[in-house]
């Protein structure tokens, strides 16, 4: 197509729109149409595209007028504006606005809130679209999936993610579909999510596993498309410490700071009071925050930011009445000695990097640290008036950790995840029996015309020794070989297990790097490689999305937006983030990771718990059981 010829007029009378040729200072009526000016320079001059290009290139037309975008890019680049920046759509349709787009643009349409609405949606289609041709006919992705509801919203959201390993071996997840839903019974989820892929060009018989909470109608639909279910661990162990918290002496003290919370997010004077009395000991750390009963880590956060400013709180008097005693301080420090592994577990699992196989291994790693943890802090003699609160906490954190690492590894599906991962595969975490397991159900899915899969690229590794490497090597285990005749897969498994007793990778090296340098010696495995290993251990994507939809409508200015809507700007987010990974691709930076898309950050959504109950943003599977 050929460009407007932006480059040939000097001057436009912006009143009546019309343009001066530079060739022969013709005044030449454009409206809002540009290609007006260049049918005039290729019909009056006779001039080709080519000639156009070597005026514009010339050194007469320095000073000639510049019109670089076209109105349809314009036009995006707004949509794109609202659709990113949480701004309500009729602002378009101020004055000043209009007066600030006429400046830069002064041929550009203005549009109203319906155009940009209109916009929104089709770009959403666009990305959808992309979608499909990017993943359409993929048949091992990971179906990655959240609900949300919102009483002022009135409507319940349902998130649909995807994922998958790219041929670079970078793990992604994308998001392909938001909706509405009536009715959040499996039989009726199962409808919607296939209506919903359906809009993307997917299908449901695409993805061939779920990682999601605990909630029994997303364990139900699951057990419908008869495909394995991987709890989301960082909603494990936020279960496992609502639970251990429950005890009377914890939980006074966490309700006495969410009181000191309460108040100082009320009151911007008393914030602004406490901040200078912490600058007085180069206190800078942030201040006490109201949280979720459903957010990750709220609790530790609290507790810690609390315990950060006791000097500041006790130094106000309007906080004399909820001051701490020294055995509730000294069992707050315990506590959260404690839970700083959790937290720093759970964080690692929030990772868009972290694997499903890496569920089972840190999980019996935590559960190692707290025993030792504990051990310490009861021996502790600055501990001896509390001891018993302590060793009560700790047992029941114990406990209920111990539950639901037996629960996760009750989980058909995990021991292969462990074995076609060369830090976990073989190691003591599971015995000779389990292992064996492992390989038959992984040969199971194999027949002797498997062929090799995609070829991956190399990519980089960095291995370093750590802790988890000296307690996944404690106590090899060894596998017996099968006597009877073996297939091709099965001599790969041979050659596999032989190749990890001998030199384990490192715990924080990547395991695609291993299966990229492999693959020609292990075709089929690898396969399963390029499958398992795009797990994720968690389902924190689509927290972080539906972090994005809070903050959309938090903003009282939207109290009007239907769920098409929502829906439409949280994908077009993803689009942008779509193309951001894109670009990276064509460019990647060799001291930085791609951190995936442009879904919101866990951290940046304090805010908007600060003001709102735990009514008004509720994860429909965030207090879920398993």
């Amino acid at each position: 197509m050929v460009s407007p010829a932006w480059c040939l007029f000097r001057t436009k009378n912006i009143v009546k729109k019309e343009a001066r040729c530079s060739r022969c200072l013709t005044w030449v009526s454009y409206k809002h149409n540009t290609s007006v000016l260049l049918n005039h320079m290729l019909t009056a001059h006779g001039l080709s595209y080519q000639d156009l290009c070597k005026i514009r290139n010339s050194q007469d037309c320095k000073n000639d007028i510049v019109m670089t975008t076209t109105n349809t890019s314009m036009r995006n680049a707004q949509a794109m504006f609202f659709a990113t920046c949480n701004i309500p759509f009729r602002v378009v349709e101020s004055p000043s606005y209009r007066e600030y787009i006429t400046m830069l643009r002064p041929d550009f349409p203005l549009t109203n809130a319906n155009a940009v609405r209109d916009d929104i949606y089709k770009m959403n289609n666009t990305y959808r679209a992309q979608i499909s041709e990017k993943i359409g006919n993929r048949k091992d992705l990971c179906l990655i999936t959240d609900g949300w509801s919102s009483s002022k919203a009135e409507f319940t959201l349902y998130a649909i993610l995807a994922g998958y390993m790219d041929n670079r071996g970078l793990m992604l997840q994308q998001l392909v579909g938001v909706f509405d839903v009536k009715s959040s019974a499996a039989v009726d989820l199962h409808q919607d999510f296939i209506t919903e892929l359906k809009s993307s060009g997917l299908s449901l018989n695409q993805f061939g596993s779920m990682v999601s909470d605990g909630a029994s109608n997303l364990k139900a639909l699951a057990d419908r498309l008869k495909i394995p279910k991987l709890h989301c661990c960082s909603h494990i162990l936020h279960l496992v410490v609502s639970e251990a918290i429950t005890l009377k002496p914890i939980h006074s003290i966490i309700e006495k700071a969410k009181l000191i919370a309460r108040k100082l997010n009320k009151s911007g004077t008393l914030r602004i009071q406490i901040r200078k009395l912490a600058q007085f000991s180069n206190n800078s750390s942030a201040l006490p925050q109201s949280y979720s009963k459903t957010r990750w880590n709220g609790v530790v956060d609290l507790l810690m930011t609390t315990k950060n400013h006791i000097g500041s709180l006790a130094s106000s008097p309007d906080f004399s009445s909820m001051l701490f005693t020294g055995n509730e301080l000294r069992l707050m420090e315990v506590v959260i000695q404690l839970l700083e592994p959790v937290k720093i577990t759970s964080t690692r699992f929030e990772a868009r990097s972290s694997q499903a196989s890496e569920s089972y291994p840190y999980l019996k790693f935590l559960k190692h640290q707290l025993t030792e943890l504990l051990d310490t802090i009861l021996k502790d003699p600055e501990n001896k008036s509390i001891v018993e609160q302590a060793k009560s906490f700790g047992c029941k954190l114990l406990k209920c950790l111990d539950n639901r690492i037996a629960s996760v590894g009750e989980n058909s599906i995990v021991p292969q995840l462990m074995l076609i991962d060369p830090r976990f595969s073989y190691s003591s975490l599971l015995t000779d029996e389990q292992w064996k397991g492992a390989e038959e159900k992984l040969l199971a899915e194999y027949d002797d015309s498997t062929v090799a899969g995609p070829l991956l690229l190399p990519v980089s590794s960095k291995s370093k020794s750590c802790s988890m490497d000296v307690f996944l090597s404690s106590g090899q285990q060894s596998v017996s070989n099968n006597g009877s005749q073996k297939s091709k897969a099965t001599k790969e498994i041979e050659a596999y297990r032989n190749q990890i007793k001998e030199s384990r990778l490192s715990s924080t090296s990547d395991p695609m790097a291993f299966w990229s340098t492999n693959e020609a010696k292990y075709p089929i495995l690898s396969q399963s490689a390029h499958k398992f290993l795009a797990i994720p251990a968690s389902s924190a994507s689509s927290e972080r999305l539906f972090s994005s939809c809070g903050r959309i409508l938090a903003n009282r200015l939207r109290n009007r937006m239907q769920p098409e809507t929502c829906s439409a700007l949280l994908l077009v987010q993803a689009k942008s983030g779509m193309e951001k990974l894109e670009a990276w691709r064509e460019n990647p930076s060799a001291d930085q990771e791609y951190e995936g898309d442009a879904l919101d950050d866990e951290e940046d959504d304090e805010h908007i718990y600060s003001d709102q109950s735990d009514d008004e943003i509720n994860p429909i599977g965030g207090s879920g059981d398993c």
